[in-house]
């Protein structure tokens, strides 16, 4: 081994390792900053979430979400759907070419690809580059530029805008949920 080599990961370990905490709480802090907006943001347009979707979803509904894979980052708050998955609002991150993106981001999951399926097929495949299918995904998403970011809530409120006129459109989420099992 270069001796050069082991006194950098000396340096490394010891700059983690004194960082790591301050670090982590400002993450932490930041994800907790999202998830009050986007809460408090959904709580305000609970009534028309639920006037569109035919639901009758409340605020203690809503709960923290956060989901991480690679280098894809979600933070915000969700609605559990029931029989499908869930309704998601939230900020997302990810690398892209050496590059972060952000984007404000509603979206409904569903478990497997056979639930809701006539739902699904309500948005045409490549509807738009703000609404669309991503595998078990209903997407609504706003890609945001580093100086918009400032303004995520209200890029966020837009994106509902959205996601509320494509669930009027359907006549409801409400009419698209299995039944429940026995």
């Amino acid at each position: 081994m270069n001796n050069n080599d082991s006194t950098l990961e000396k340096e490394f370990f010891v700059t983690g390792a004194t960082t790591y905490l301050d670090v982590d709480d400002a993450m932490a802090q930041f994800r907790r900053k999202v998830q009050d907006q986007c809460t408090v943001l959904v709580s305000r347009r609970l009534d028309e979430i639920n006037d569109a979707s035919n639901m009758s979803w409340t605020r203690d509904d809503l709960k923290d979400y956060k989901w991480r894979e690679g280098d894809y980052f979600h933070a915000g708050t969700q609605l559990a759907v029931e029989n499908i998955g869930g309704l998601y609002f939230c900020l997302e991150l990810y690398r892209e070419r050496q590059s972060s993106v952000c984007g404000a981001l509603v979206y409904l999951y569903r478990k497997r690809a056979n639930l809701a399926s006539v739902l699904w097929a309500q948005l045409p495949e490549g509807a738009s580059d703000t609404a669309y299918r991503d595998g078990n995904n209903l997407c609504f998403e706003r890609l945001l530029t580093k100086d918009e970011l400032p303004n995520f809530p209200d890029h966020l409120n837009q994106q509902i805008d959205h996601f509320i006129a494509f669930m009027e459109g359907c006549g409801g989420l409400r009419k698209y949920l299995p039944p429940s099992p026995i």
